[in-house]
Parts: C-alpha cells; structure tokens; sequence
C-alpha cells in the first residue's frame, strides 16, 4: 500500500477500466512534492468503503482502505500521467521551457 509524507513516498496516481463493481487500475508511482516521479507497479483496487482518519494537534491523516489486485503496468496510464502533469507545468510556466532546453543541450553535448 502506498505510503507518503507531505507529498514524498509512494501514492496512486490514475483511474483507468472502471468496473460495476467499482474496481479500477491505478498505478502506484514514487512521489517527490505530490508530483509522480516514476511507476511501480498498477493494480486493481477496489475501495471497501472503510476509513481511518488521525487527528494530532498541527496534522490530519485519513486512510481508505482498498482490495488490491497486482495487474501489468498500465503503459497508457503511465504515458497520462505524465503528459498530463508534466506537459501542463511545462505549458503553464515558460522558465521550464528554458530548464528543459538546457538539460537537453547539456545532454547533446555530453554525448557527443
């Protein structure tokens, strides 16, 4: 089960082949800051309903509990994730763009 604190551990990112029974196929991916960094693993989860919730004077935590079923990586869902994320910060905020060019040019040229 993913695991995280403030945003870095491990979290489900996805929702993907929705079933009657409320089952779907999400991945669990390594996170840094709330943002996905790579895949782990997907699986089919299927929430049962039930939650936990921890209440400390300055922190609030609440657990939903789920069925998991290990599925295969789902490649479409990792490719959604990534655009989706990824693509929009990029879109949304032009000094990425310079970032982006420059880890690409430096990778050009120390490879050459």
């Amino acid at each position: 089960m993913p695991n995280s604190f403030n945003g870095i551990g491990t979290t489900y990112f996805g929702k993907r082949e929705e079933d009657p029974d409320g089952s779907y196929v999400t991945t669990e991916w390594v996170s840094f800051l709330y943002c996905p960094l790579f895949p782990l693993g997907s699986y089919r989860v299927r929430p049962t309903g039930k939650t936990d919730s921890t209440y400390l004077i300055v922190y609030a935590s609440t657990t939903e509990h789920y069925f998991v079923h290990r599925v295969p990586l789902n490649l479409r869902q990792v490719r959604n994730v990534y655009l989706g994320l990824y693509g929009w910060m990029v879109m949304l905020y032009p000094p990425l763009w310079d970032i982006l060019f420059s880890v690409i040019h430096f990778f050009n040229t120390m490879w050459r």
